[in-house]
């Protein structure tokens, strides 16, 4: 008897779950950092979205009561690969990188390959959980050789009360942490 007024309480508490809400995310890579790149000079070539999705806006799809993802949810001001990508651009040239489309070495890509969102229920609050997924890859802009490629994950959790926008921001800090700081990336963009 109580599960069915818990999730008819549920329901109506979080409105429809076929209703897209909009979301500012206003996103601006300002973590510290620790890398040293001002000797690198590349060009920043395609982001591609290629998760699953039909509204290239949506962050995170609600569930309804039975645990099913609606086509309702929420969505940011812009794509979502243009956010990744501005994160990723906000990181490099905070690291000192010299981002120059007629840079003669090296083009940096990208694709989104999903990310996932969920809300984790807590005794008095819940929270929003993310986890972003981006393969990247470095190419030689003379011979078309792929230099490096690796996937990175960036991940996160925020409190309910703080919205979505802050799952996403909280992810993309750890993801673009996670390219700035991986040694291997360092060592094929700087040619070391």
């Amino acid at each position: 008897m109580r599960l069915p007024i818990a999730l008819s309480l549920v329901m109506l508490l979080s409105g429809c779950a076929f209703s897209v809400y909009d979301v500012n995310v206003d996103y601006k890579y300002d973590n510290p950092i620790e890398t040293d790149l001002s000797s690198i000079a590349l060009d920043v070539g395609e982001f591609k979205d290629s998760r699953n999705v039909d509204n290239p806006r949506m962050i995170m799809n609600q569930k309804n009561g039975y645990g099913q993802t609606t086509t309702g949810g929420w969505q940011a001001e812009k794509p979502l690969i243009d956010i990744v990508k501005d994160a990723v651009i906000d990181g490099l040239k905070k690291s000192g990188v010299t981002l120059n489309e007629n840079s003669q070495d090296m083009v940096l890509s990208a694709e989104l390959l999903e990310f996932d969102g969920d809300i984790k229920m807590g005794a008095w609050v819940g929270s929003y959980v993310g986890k972003m997924s981006v393969k990247m890859q470095l190419v030689d802009k003379q011979s078309g050789e792929i230099i490096w490629r690796d996937t990175f994950v960036g991940s996160g959790e925020a409190k309910g009360n703080e919205g979505v926008a802050s799952v996403l921001k909280i992810s993309l800090d750890n993801l673009v942490d996670n390219l700035l700081n991986d040694k291997y990336f360092i060592q094929k963009v700087s040619g070391k």
